[in-house]
């Protein structure tokens, strides 16, 4: 029982400490990972995105995406 105590306190300190507040919106997230590993995985991951997938030539599609884009930012 004592070792079962151990390990549940420990998770519950890791899972703590782990803990992040979001400035913007005051919530609490589960941080795993620095923010800057995040981008630089996503960025990275744009980029193979973009080798395996062409681009849209359609100027009418690609304006109402940009425009879809641009009303949610």
């Amino acid at each position: 029982m004592n070792k079962f105590f151990i390990i549940i306190s420990t998770a519950a300190l890791i899972f703590a400490g782990g803990c992040a507040q979001v400035p913007l919106t005051g919530r609490t997230q589960m941080a795993l990972l620095p923010e800057s590993t995040l981008v630089e995985m996503s960025l990275t991951s744009y980029g193979d995105f973009l080798k395996e997938n062409k681009l849209s030539t359609n100027k009418q599609q690609t304006d109402m995406v940009k425009r879809v884009g641009t009303r949610i930012a």
